[in-house]
């Protein structure tokens, strides 16, 4: 048992190395996939609001800014397109609770008091 503790790589202050790179690594893989995955999406949205009749992409482009903000959700970019996509598709109920998220996340996200002024006049 002893062997193990003393052959493993450890730093000065005794913290594994190889620890610490296998979590530098699957961080790096998360934001990687993150930024695919939200880049996808956010193309997907270009071709819906180049052709609105693009349901195809609509529903492509949800599918994917939901499956970013599972991935990193502490990001409020998707959560701001959910709700620019829920007030195009005038779901405003939906906007607010996606765009209250992003409020959470970060009070002075650029767009956000645009977007939640938008809302207020839909309504």
């Amino acid at each position: 048992m002893f062997e193990k503790i003393f052959n493993q790589k450890t730093d000065s202050v005794g913290i594994d190395i190889n620890s610490v790179n296998e979590a530098k690594e699957k961080a790096k893989e998360n934001l990687d996939n993150f930024n695919l995955v939200y880049t996808e999406a956010l193309l997907l949205l270009k071709k819906v609001l180049e052709n609105p009749n693009d349901k195809e992409s609509l529903k492509q482009s949800i599918l994917k800014l939901t499956e970013a903000t599972k991935i990193k959700e502490n990001n409020p970019e998707p959560y701001y397109y959910l709700s620019y996509i829920s007030y195009i598709c005038k779901d405003f109920d939906l906007a607010n609770k996606y765009l209250d998220v992003v409020e959470f996340l970060d009070p002075n996200f650029l767009g956000l008091s645009e977007l939640r002024k938008k809302l207020s006049i839909a309504r």
